[in-house]
């Protein structure tokens, strides 16, 4: 079953991309492919190379952010580094 198709032009635009990836993302994320497809297909065309048929995925990385949630999502070019929330306290039992 063909949704989408893609124009021969070099780049997609992030709207014709979107609309090709969101029946893929929406068999994992049924009601957030709208928004995840946006936000994949805009990370991807940042790092798209030339030659689309040389792109990696690799160059496109996920990273949870603490206490952030699927609405705060967003696309950042350049490096983000995941690590832990700073401070001494990591578990704390209630009595």
């Amino acid at each position: 079953m063909v949704v989408s198709t893609l124009s021969p032009t070099p780049l997609p635009t992030i709207s014709e991309l979107a609309a090709a990836i969101a029946p893929s993302i929406a068999s994992k994320q049924p009601g957030s492919e709208k928004l995840l497809s946006t936000l994949a297909a805009e990370a991807a065309l940042a790092v798209m190379p030339k030659n689309p048929k040389d792109f990696n995925v690799d160059t496109v990385r996920v990273v949870k952010v603490l206490g952030g949630g699927l609405s705060a999502s967003r696309v950042v070019k350049g490096m983000v580094f995941g690590r832990e929330a700073e401070g001494k306290l990591r578990f704390r039992e209630l009595s």
